[in-house]
């Protein structure tokens, strides 16, 4: 879908409208099938709706984006300190070391906290612990091994921090390295 193309001839009277309240409501990332589920059209009508609302937020204090497979509404990230001070919250500031265990499993996932510790070479059971807290990193499975150790993941909400639309987005090992 390219967002700028203008809003399909034949979208039907009040979809933007219906669009944008939907993400407002949502709280998280809305997927354009189940929107169009929900509002009983087409797929490529609803994807090219929310490009159309996407386009038309550039350079507001609120925008819609493509991230963690679905559209979502959120604060413009210029507008962030002056959020941050309504809210009367800090940001979430990571540590390096829940940096290095966040992009080990990012990368490798699913892993094991063996084999994160082994990547950094010191206990990474404080900054995962940290990660978890934070819905940054989430339980996937087990490993069929002695033990059966626990696999971590990413979740959404990582997707959504980094403002990636999947995990397909995140540069490779060697494009960071």
């Amino acid at each position: 879908m390219n967002p700028e193309l203008p809003l399909m001839a034949n979208a039907r009277p009040g979809l933007l409208t219906d669009l944008e309240a939907i993400l407002f409501a949502a709280g998280g990332p809305v997927s354009s099938r189940r929107a169009a589920e929900v509002l009983q059209l087409a797929e490529a009508e609803v994807e090219n709706a929310l490009g159309v609302l996407a386009t038309r937020s550039v350079g507001r204090g609120v925008e819609v984006v493509a991230v963690a497979g679905g559209w979502l509404m959120r604060s413009a990230p210029a507008a962030a300190g002056a959020v941050a001070k309504w809210r009367d919250v800090a940001p979430i500031r990571p540590s390096r070391a829940a940096l290095e265990v966040l992009a080990a499993v990012a990368w490798r996932q699913p892993i094991t906290r063996a084999e994160i510790d082994a990547l950094r070479g010191v206990d990474s059971a404080g900054p995962l612990r940290w990660l978890l807290g934070h819905g940054l990193v989430r339980a996937v499975g087990r490993r069929a091994e002695i033990g059966r150790p626990a696999t971590y993941g990413t979740t959404d909400g990582f997707l959504t921090l980094l403002q990636l639309p999947d995990l397909g987005a995140l540069p490779s090992i060697g494009e960071v390295g």
